[in-house]
């Protein structure tokens, strides 16, 4: 210790370059720490804007599964068909309009449940699994972030084509320049019911579709099931 305090106090030529030494050996250890602090904030920065993207996502999937599932989100789909009946010879069949709840069906329906079901109603009218749905909610506000909802249903193979399901399928991520993307599943289970009720001057035909659905797979994009 000595021996560096007398060589920065001599005025030897020699003394003068192992002090430049010495404050250029400060200076380069003083970059790399900088250089090392500087890099870990931004990490620490990024770790953090990462985990406010998936809460945001997670918490847009809770919300949305507690709107599509369970028992309580059933949607029931009726419709009337009028035969009359003269002198015992049916007539020509009046087809009601499919209702929920009483109230004829009249696109494009709010609820994603009700819009799921009517479009299974459709399709199963026609014998058309090809025929699919799509939808895109951009913006949508959960816990004060932006989450965009892509919508996508269709009619799939579940096992080696013996058994076919409808599946209602959601993509989910937040709005940012690399958002963070979430799938959920849901398995439609749908019952119908046919009632024949006949009356003096007609026949009444009653159509009965109730649709439920449940979770069947979560997953983040790229990722495993959860």
């Amino acid at each position: 210790m000595n021996l560096i305090h007398h060589k920065l106090r001599s005025r030897r030529g020699a003394s003068i370059s192992f002090a430049l030494l010495l404050f250029l050996v400060c200076a380069v250890v003083g970059s790399v720490v900088l250089v090392a602090g500087t890099a870990a904030a931004g990490r620490i920065s990024q770790a953090a804007e990462a985990d406010q993207r998936y809460y945001s996502v997670t918490s847009a999937a809770e919300l949305l599964k507690g709107q599509i599932e369970g028992d309580m989100n059933r949607v029931v789909i009726t419709q009337e068909d009028t035969t009359p009946i003269t002198d015992g010879v049916l007539g020509t069949t009046s087809k009601g309009s499919p209702q929920i709840g009483g109230t004829v069906i009249t696109p494009p329906l709010t609820s994603i449940t009700q819009d799921a079901a009517y479009h299974i109603w459709k399709a199963e009218k026609i014998n058309n699994k090809a025929l699919t749905l799509t939808a895109t909610e951009a913006g949508t506000v959960v816990n004060g972030l932006a989450v965009n909802i892509n919508e996508t249903m269709e009619k799939k193979s579940i096992v080696d084509g013996l058994l076919e399901e409808w599946r209602l399928t959601f993509t989910l991520s937040d709005t940012g320049t690399q958002p963070y993307k979430l799938t959920m599943t849901f398995q439609a289970q749908v019952d119908k019911d046919v009632d024949y009720q006949t009356a003096a001057d007609a026949e009444i035909k009653t159509t009965t579709q109730t649709v439920t659905w449940s979770l069947v797979d979560i997953r983040p994009v790229g990722g495993a099931e959860t």
